[in-house]
């Protein structure tokens, strides 16, 4: 029953905190795709799937987690857009769910993150569940932070390969946030946080995640 209750209502929680996060974006330039990210990656489901891109996917290597695990992930994934009553409640035990998280789980929700193939409503809450409790899942958001964008070229405007290029980019850049959040909280060591963002492959990210932090400890 638990279980169904998050499944509902993730929906609410997720579209207020990436809303936040794409639409407050006002800088000229590259970065400007994030206003439409969350809207490219929201009616995915209703496009026809885009698998044949010419991206480099990360290898599918098994990670062993439990089918339950699995099967709670896909259906609260599903459930992003329907209405709820409380979102306290949900972070509430989402949060928990994320404090509880294996090693194995949290390198699990990196990897539906960074596949390409994945459903965009898994890799935001793949992504959104790390965050949550960022300093013990730090080792998996590393991972997706570290990993190189399938797309080293800008792809053609209106392209499937432009959509799934700005859910990259912008599922990166709430990882990111999620690091700073928890630097904020007092939570993760600012030393900690720059090795982290040392090792992003990507050099408009790397300026990003400084640039934020720099904000931060002004």
């Amino acid at each position: 029953m638990k279980n169904a209750t998050i499944g509902l209502i993730i929906g609410v929680v997720l579209v207020g905190g990436l809303t936040l996060y794409f639409l407050t974006d006002s800088q000229p330039g590259s970065d400007s795709f994030l206003r439409k990210a969350f809207v490219a990656s929201t009616f995915q489901k209703e496009e026809p799937k885009q698998n044949a891109v010419n991206g480099d996917e990360p290898p599918n290597t098994e990670i062993h987690v439990s089918t339950e695990f699995r099967d709670w992930v896909k259906n609260s994934s599903e459930s992003l857009h329907e209405s709820v009553e409380s979102q306290e409640q949900t972070e509430a035990l989402l949060r928990t769910k994320s404090l509880a998280l294996s090693l194995q789980e949290s390198q699990y929700l990196a990897q539906m993150a960074l596949q390409a193939s994945a459903p965009a409503n898994t890799r935001i809450f793949s992504v959104y569940l790390l965050g949550l409790q960022a300093p013990h899942n730090l080792s998996a958001i590393s991972a997706v932070l570290e990993a190189p964008l399938s797309f080293q070229e800008k792809p053609a405007t209106h392209s499937p390969e432009e959509t799934l290029a700005m859910q990259e980019k912008s599922l990166r850049r709430m990882a990111i946030e999620d690091l700073l959040k928890s630097f904020q909280k007092g939570e993760l060591p600012r030393e900690q946080i720059v090795q982290t963002f040392d090792k992003i492959p990507d050099a408009q990210l790397k300026k990003y995640a400084h640039t934020r932090l720099q904000e931060l400890t002004k």
